[in-house]
């Protein structure tokens, strides 16, 4: 560390009576001078002999006859000169002690030659120098030059940017480690008394909030909002498939936020908005509002499945003793909500899966810290430090990595593991497998959620539904497809993060095959595909109807059947009327359809990878046009994406919750609508007096119901695309609505037939089963006087005493 002469620097000026003076003051063990004015400290050292240089000491001399000398006066014992470290910088052309100066992005440590063992009550040598201190027996401690991380937290000689503090600036100005006051640590305070405030996010140091229980607050009030919305569209039948897109979208963006890539800074605060959507505890900030170790936040975590894992279960312990008590319901009356609750609990999972894998995979991301000159350090055990936490070694018994191997061992088969191989040895049972696309095809007809009409996958469906409920029959199984997609992102965002470039490349290779795999299969099932589905499986599904006709019959025979039916015309014969081709125009020519809304944003974050990996290249520097570009084209590609999305779910979701909050060019609402609706009515109404309907019939007479499978009007663009019958109703009737009304009154009329005949044999007006296709009233039904009076069979096979009062 100091300055040897040479031919053109040879003398050592001599010591003065003070330095001579103060050589009797020294000490050795410590270092410092002992005496008592304090006069030595403003001197500097001074040690006068005449050096021996070893023959493998090597002492610049040109100059013959000039003495060889090291000028040495850090210890009284001689230490010849060494170069200065890698990272660091030392003064020049001085004769007194010369150490070295840390530069930006470098921390110049001091490293004890010795170390307290606790074991051994005793000082024993320190590995961790390294050998640093070999060549200066007589110092206490050692210089080693190491490499930040961030790099920007060490601004040079050993200080840190605002909000970060502690050697090598690793940890940051939070409520653990600010201390009391300026005295305690000095970096966390301003001049004027006040604390600065910072927390840990993405590997770096942010400002904390100005009132950090706020964002607490804000979470559970989030928490409490999305199970109030979760109510709404399961109270109006909305499908969430739509919503699971966007959240997956959302939580791919959120994972670029973290990757080593200098984004502008709008775009980073967009990736922190997003990370809500990841459910990520982290973002609330707790080391702002109080005092929690890296380990204690760790565990909080990770519990919020077993949290609410338990508080399903306290509500099945009430909802049990509810039913028992109150109900006097026993047997398996008692556990008819837990399909229900099993459901949800999945669904959950689903979107906390990935914050969960990030979590537990955290632990075993480890690195070396490497400066951008080459400097690497490894740590005390040789396996680098944490990423997400770079005060912490890794693998090194004791310290807190070390600690956490276990339990994150055993977390990642329950929550990275546990859940897909839940999800497989759900969905590729053999009887489950049938069991959900005969459900997924009875949501294609849009048939009511009930027993009834989904008879043996009723109980599935509330159980397992939410694992399968967005997808097309064959593909049913998807749900795992994007698990492992998922998966890769995780283990890309947290194994490659030490090299940014590689890692982008990693996420977009999967990116990539994520979206040819989307455009090859298009496996989602949005409900402007829902007549598709139904003309590939017309078979499948008259099938079904058999089978449920046949229960039917069998169940009013029995005189068990006492709930609502809904009647079922043959949909084989009227689905062959809509035409392959209008079905796949509709169902593909549109951006709502949901496959074209996931391959849309598939292909924005092959976009955004795409731009993060040449925001990486060299001549790529913040401040230059090509940068500022970048930024613009990433905005742009982000805030369109929200936009189109936000559009779809609107025109899909908020407007069946509040159709009057439809736009016009997208439902048939506004000025136009509302007059295509009443000639809507009005066709309807000719169709209906075409076929024959007596004025002798009022409309409180007869109600008639149509199928639901038909669709009607529907609030999504997609669905209402389809071509109508240029022959009949152009422009007003849409195929799906000409042949529901042909075929509804056609078996309307059959129905009415069947009836006149039977109610002149019956003493009294027979009632109506409560599936209302038909109603009757006593004494207003006139014989002969609807539908030409024609005579039909008896309906003997329909009526039921047990069912009086409605068909």
């Amino acid at each position: 560390w100091t300055v040897t002469t040479t031919s053109s620097d040879t003398t050592c000026e001599e010591c003065s009576e003070a330095q001579v003076e103060c050589m009797g003051y020294y000490n050795s063990s410590t270092g410092l001078y002992d005496d008592p004015d304090d006069k030595c400290i403003y001197l500097d050292g001074c040690i006068s002999y005449e050096d021996y240089v070893s023959s493998s000491t090597v002492v610049t001399d040109d100059d013959p006859g000039k003495t060889k000398t090291n000028c040495s006066v850090v210890t009284r014992s001689d230490e010849y000169c060494m170069p200065c470290p890698t990272g660091s910088v030392c003064e020049t052309r001085t004769i007194y002690p010369v150490e070295p100066v840390a530069n930006y992005g470098y921390w110049r440590l001091d490293v004890p030659r010795y170390k307290y063992d606790k074991s051994k009550n005793a000082y024993s040598y320190n590995d961790a120098s390294d050998g640093l201190c070999d060549d200066r027996e007589d110092r206490s401690s050692c210089y080693s030059v190491l490499p930040c991380e961030p790099e920007e937290a060490c601004e040079g000689d050993n200080t840190c940017l605002k909000g970060y503090t502690g050697d090598r600036c690793a940890l940051c100005c939070d409520v653990g480690n600010r201390g009391e006051g300026p005295a305690d640590n000095p970096d966390c305070w301003r001049d004027d008394g006040s604390a600065i405030e910072y927390y840990r996010l993405n590997g770096e140091c942010i400002p904390c909030p100005d009132n950090p229980w706020i964002l607490i607050a804000m979470a559970v009030g989030a928490l409490f909002c999305a199970i109030s919305a979760g109510y709404i569209l399961k109270k109006y039948q909305v499908s969430m498939g739509i919503l699971s897109i966007g959240v997956d979208y959302f939580q791919v963006l959120a994972l670029f936020g973290s990757t080593k890539v200098t984004w502008p800074d709008s775009v980073e605060a967009i990736y922190t908005y997003l990370s809500a959507f990841n459910f990520d505890l982290g973002l609330t900030a707790p080391e702002c509002a109080f005092t929690i170790a890296y380990k204690n936040k760790w565990y909080l975590m990770v519990s919020v499945p077993l949290v609410i894992a338990f508080g399903f279960l306290v509500f099945d312990i009430y909802k049990t003793a509810f039913k028992y008590f109150a109900k006097h319901k026993h047997g398996k009356a008692l556990a008819t909500h837990r399909h229900l609750m099993i459901g949800m609990a999945l669904y959950i999972f689903y979107f906390i899966y990935l914050n969960l894998l990030q979590l537990t995979l955290d632990i075993f991301n480890c690195s070396a810290i490497v400066s951008a000159d080459g400097v690497t350090d490894y740590g005390e055990g040789g396996e680098g430090y944490m990423t997400s936490e770079p005060t912490e070694v890794c693998y090194v018994e004791g310290e807190t990595q070390h600690e956490l191997i276990a339990p994150a061992s055993i977390l990642f088969c329950l929550y990275g593991l546990g859940y897909p191989f839940i999800f497989a040895s759900v969905l590729f049972q053999r009887d489950n497998r049938r069991l959900a696309k005969e459900d997924q095809l009875i949501r294609a007809q849009q048939l009511p959620d009930d027993r009834e009409n989904n008879p043996n996958a009723y109980e599935f469906r509330k159980r397992y539904g939410k694992l399968y409920y967005q997808f097309k029959p064959e593909y049913y199984y998807w749900g795992l497809v994007i698990l492992a997609r998922k998966f890769m992102f995780a283990w890309c965002e947290l194994m490659l993060r030490t090299n940014a470039t590689f890692q982008l490349c990693a996420v977009l290779l999967v990116m990539f095959v994520a979206y040819v795999a989307q455009v090859r299969c298009k496996p989602f099932m949005s409900t402007a595909e829902f007549d598709k589905v139904c003309i590939q499986y017309v078979d499948k599904i008259a099938q079904l109807d058999a089978e449920k006709a046949r229960k039917i019959k069998t169940a009013h025979h029995a005189g068990r059947h006492k709930n609502k039916i809904a009647t079922t015309i043959s949909r084989k014969d009227r689905l062959k009327k809509i035409t392959r081709e209008e079905a796949y125009e509709a169902a593909q020519g549109v951006l709502w359809n949901w496959n074209n809304v996931e391959a849309t944003l598939l292909m924005c974050c092959v976009l955004v990878c795409t731009f993060g990996i040449m925001f990486n290249a060299e001549y790529v520097d913040p401040g230059t046009v090509a940068y500022e570009a970048l930024g613009g084209m990433v905005l742009a590609t982000i805030i369109l994406s929200m936009v189109y999305y936000t559009i779809v779910v609107w025109s899909e979701v908020v407007v069946k919750i509040a159709p009057s909050l439809s736009f016009s060019c997208c439902s048939l609402k506004g000025a136009k609508g509302k007059d295509k609706m009443r000639k809507l009515k009005s066709m309807k109404q000719n169709l209906v007096d075409n076929e024959g309907f007596g004025n002798d019939i009022g409309g409180d007479d007869i109600v008639f119901d149509s199928n639901p499978m038909a669709g009607g009007i529907q609030m999504n663009p997609m669905a209402s695309a389809a071509q109508v019958d240029r022959d009949s109703v152009q422009g007003i009737l849409t195929v799906e609505e000409q042949t529901e009304l042909q075929e509804s009154n056609k078996a309307l009329i059959e129905e009415v037939k069947r009836l006149k005949k039977d109610m002149q044999t019956m003493a009294a007006a027979q009632p109506v089963a409560k599936g209302k296709v038909v109603k009757v009233k006593k004494g207003n039904f006139k014989t002969g006087q609807a539908f030409g009076g024609a005579k039909s069979e008896p309906a003997r096979d329909f009526l039921d005493p047990d069912d009086e009062g409605e068909i």
